[in-house]
């Protein structure tokens, strides 16, 4: 069966990002590191247009502005990160254009919010620039086209109208008394288990002891639809001998461009 294409997903503009022109892109870089937030780095010709206007001058390519990474794979859509703008400018011949994780800014500002469930909901889908939420206020009767069914909470509603503008939205106790964890994500953040790494997937691997009792693999695949976007998390190597076992991917960056896409990976053994 033939492997199916693999083209860039790059969304720009708020409050929904919309698909934009790729032509201009020369490489993605995406970067998940396991202490800290996510960065990603978009390296543009600095020639090239979008919507008609320079990359320099478009007013959704600024600092600020709101920016989703990802690739399809034939059809399927796979979200890398969902973020802003922090820089922008000439680096050597390229357009470079760089950022961070949005989601690790409102886990930082709403992690840990006290009062009513609802209000906090609203508080976090706030900063998500949802049209017609706003923090401080009662929420209107209708967020684009999705209405308030009678009866319903507002965190209800708000969670479906999420959903509706491509986000989704976990909470849960948190450990204080009337306190919640609440954190709004693309929706393309709930993964499934990904199938075990093999030699045949990795264009180099590197395997060492760096210090006793702690092994280390550097691994840098190639992406497939089967490992379309490897996360942080607990992984399966398969085939690679005494190292066959479960391993933690604690850094990952994401090569992507034009026709290709590649991860580099860090994993620790874990015992077991």
């Amino acid at each position: 069966m033939a492997e199916a294409s693999v083209e860039l997903l790059w969304l720009v503009g708020a409050p929904i990002p919309e698909r934009a022109e790729v032509s201009a892109v020369r490489e993605v870089r995406v970067h998940t590191p396991d202490a800290g937030r996510a960065s990603f780095r978009i390296t543009l010709d600095p020639t090239g247009l979008l919507d008609g206007e320079p990359v320099s001058d478009h007013e959704s390519l600024q600092v600020g502005s709101r920016m989703v990474l990802g690739v399809v794979f034939g059809i399927v859509p796979h979200s890398l990160v969902d973020g802003r703008v922090t820089s922008v400018g000439l680096s050597g011949p390229d357009w470079c254009i760089e950022g961070t994780d949005l989601l690790a800014d409102l886990d930082e500002r709403h992690t840990q919010m006290v009062g009513p469930l609802d209000a906090q909901v609203r508080m976090v889908l706030h900063a998500w620039d949802l049209p017609g939420v706003k923090a401080d206020s009662l929420v209107p009767s209708e967020i684009g086209s999705v209405a308030c069914l009678p009866g319903e909470s507002d965190g209800a509603w708000l969670t479906r109208a999420a959903a509706a503008h491509g986000l989704v939205v976990s909470r849960k106790a948190g450990p204080m008394a009337l306190s919640n964890i609440v954190r709004v994500g693309p929706l393309a953040m709930e993964r499934t288990a990904m199938p075990p790494i093999t030699p045949g997937a990795c264009l180099q691997e590197r395997r060492f002891t760096p210090v006793p009792g702690v092994r280390v693999a550097e691994l840098r695949l190639h992406a497939s639809t089967a490992l379309r976007g490897v996360l942080r998390g607990v992984h399966t190597l398969q085939g690679f001998g005494e190292d066959d076992g479960s391993w933690y991917a604690q850094d990952i960056i994401h090569h992507l461009g034009p026709g290709h896409y590649e991860q580099t990976l860090t994993l620790v053994r874990l015992p077991g």
